[in-house]
């Protein structure tokens, strides 16, 4: 008979409901400790994980070799063994260094109301989380570029096209104003002067939605008054925008991703969820910016990881939630079929990865 099964049999004769079989076979990590929290059994699945042998660590008490820079404190671990079942997400490290990070389910097992034993089931969701935090990051770079290229073709459309266009308005006005034209010249001149002018109106109009100036020159409410009003203008909805409190200095990036999320919604609202009515609410408090959009459209099922949504092709949420998480901030859905959504989101004034 194997180590461990001769092991696993030791454990189970000491404590009932428990399988020899079911240990040892498990393909997931099985963590057994006593009720001082001494460590009393782990099965081959933990050691094959983490490269650490029960015959190394029987017996040890917290803090456990595995732990290494985890955040689980002592005074942590007895918070939660206060409970009766515990749910934990953790970066442990193994025993070549290497990092790994698990879910943990905690159970109390007990015999006439008195802990026998503490049961701990591990899933390792190493490459999970890397794969999501690969993709956060990729989403975020991709959302950074996309404000740089929006920036670099708005100063192009300003700094060329507009400014020529500028010019031949100027030159028609100025052949208008000249003596001995023909009526007929006139009136050409003058419909071809309206024409630039509203070109010039329509690169200035695109030129604002890929780079809103007035965001560098007079912050963030006005600019989303500027949006709201031309949101009214452009499209069969009543948009109306409510600043709960007086404006306040924010991070320039923080402007940026609440202008761009706003920007989003009010797309997302209108064109998706048929909306025609929606309320914009931005507060500022001591700490944070509070920004919430409700509207009255057709609202969906809101899953419980907003990361669900890339298979149905809703990436505008999802580029939404990772710009507030950009900037330290969470974003929020509260929405149903046929009832409407409310986005909410909550970001530090000064986020820290922009110290």
């Amino acid at each position: 008979m194997m180590q461990e099964d001769i092991l696993a049999n030791k454990i189970v004769q000491d404590i009932p409901g428990l399988s020899s079989s079911l240990l040892t076979r498990a393909p997931y990590p099985i963590v057994i400790l006593n009720p001082d929290k001494s460590l009393r059994y782990v099965n081959p699945a933990f050691e094959m994980l983490t490269g650490f042998c029960v015959t190394d660590i029987i017996d040890t008490k917290p803090p456990f070799p595995w732990w290494g820079e985890s955040i689980i404190t002592l005074g942590h671990l007895e918070e939660a063994f206060q409970k009766r079942r515990i749910h934990m997400n953790e970066i442990f490290r193994k025993k070549n260094g290497d990092n790994l990070r698990v879910k943990i389910d905690i159970m109390f097992c007990e015999v006439d109301d008195v802990i026998q034993y503490y049961i701990a089931y591990w899933v390792d969701v190493t490459e999970e989380t890397n794969r999501t935090e690969a993709l956060q990051t990729y989403i975020r770079e991709v959302t950074s570029g996309q404000d740089r290229e929006r920036k670099r073709i708005a100063r192009e459309i300003h700094d060329g096209a507009s400014q020529t266009l500028a010019m031949a308005f100027t030159d028609c006005s100025s052949i208008i104003k000249s003596k001995g034209l023909s009526p007929t010249v006139y009136e050409s001149l003058d419909r071809i002067r309206f024409r630039i002018k509203d070109a010039l109106d329509e690169l200035r109009r695109l030129s604002r939605k890929l780079s809103p100036a007035l965001l560098d020159q007079f912050g963030l409410v006005p600019s989303l008054e500027l949006l709201v009003e031309e949101i009214n203008r452009e499209q069969n909805v009543h948009c109306l925008l409510n600043s709960v409190t007086s404006p306040q200095s924010i991070a320039s990036d923080v402007a940026l991703n609440l202008f761009r999320i706003t920007q989003e919604a009010l797309h997302n609202a209108i064109k998706h969820a048929d909306a025609n009515e929606i309320t914009v609410s931005i507060k500022f408090m001591s700490d944070t910016v509070s920004l919430v959009i409700e509207d009255n459209g057709r609202g969906f099922n809101v899953p419980e990881v907003l990361g669900n949504f890339t298979g149905y092709g809703k990436l505008g949420l999802i580029s939404m939630s990772e710009r507030a998480s950009s900037i330290d901030g969470k974003l929020t859905l509260n929405s149903q079929p046929g009832r409407g959504t409310i986005l909410n989101v909550a970001v530090p004034k000064w986020p820290k990865t922009q110290a």
